[in-house]
């Protein structure tokens, strides 16, 4: 049995929204990020973790000085969770 994570580009695109993420970020910037999203066959733990580091990087610092914790791993759990999860039979 295989695990496989997928992630619509507008359940990442309303993600950002609602925390108000990627305020910093061209339309090129953010486009990128959306395709990468639903392009992905299987959304990865490595996959998760570059969609966070560069919404981080595109984002507003200071909406972060009252996190506890690595901001990057919140944007990593929040991502989680908005993936959809399905299993299959190998």
């Amino acid at each position: 049995m295989v695990e496989i994570r997928k992630l619509s580009m507008m359940d990442l695109r309303g993600l950002c929204i609602k925390r108000n993420w990627y305020t910093h970020g061209d339309c090129e910037a953010y486009s990128r990020i959306l395709r990468m999203a639903e392009n992905c066959e299987n959304v990865t733990t490595a996959v998760i973790a570059e969609i966070a580091e560069d919404i981080y990087s595109h984002s507003d610092k200071e909406h972060w000085k009252d996190y506890e914790g690595d901001p990057i791993l919140n944007i990593c759990f929040e991502i989680a969770q908005v993936c959809n999860t399905f299993f299959e039979r190998e």
